[in-house]
């Protein structure tokens, strides 16, 4: 075994549950609060992302600073967080590897949103959280 093929093995025995269970969860919202809402609590803890879920805690989107100042200036001003929200994100399982999460960041994706074999909402993975957890 060469030692790619070394390293790579051992990613492969680490799984994302491992990773993310005791780090602290995200904000959620649900796609009915609104843009003022998301707004103050940004402000006031300087969240980076907010994620939408549904009452089934199913991830309905994400909402960034981005679409949320978006929201706010546009000519038709968004009301609801549904309105602004990206509904497009990248995902994982929690029972996928190391390996698959490092490939998804090597592949672009800044966030990775954790689900649960159910598609309920885990946690986020980023790639600081990996050097952090890895030590790097």
């Amino acid at each position: 075994m060469t030692f790619f093929e070394s390293i790579m093995s051992r990613l492969d025995q680490i799984y994302i549950k491992d990773l993310v269970s005791t780090k602290e969860a995200p904000t959620t919202f649900t796609a009915k609060q609104t843009v003022q809402e998301a707004a103050s609590l940004f402000e006031k803890a300087g969240m980076k992302e907010i994620i939408v879920l549904d009452e089934a805690n199913q991830v309905l989107g994400i909402l960034t600073e981005k679409e949320l100042i978006h929201g706010l200036l546009s000519e038709k001003r968004a009301y609801l967080v549904s309105e602004v929200m990206t509904k497009s994100f990248p995902t994982l399982l929690v029972s996928d590897t190391l390996s698959r999460a490092l490939e998804r960041f090597a592949g672009g994706d800044q966030i990775l949103l954790i689900l649960r074999e159910d598609h309920s909402f885990f946690n986020t993975l980023e790639i600081s959280d990996i050097r952090s957890i890895l030590q790097w």
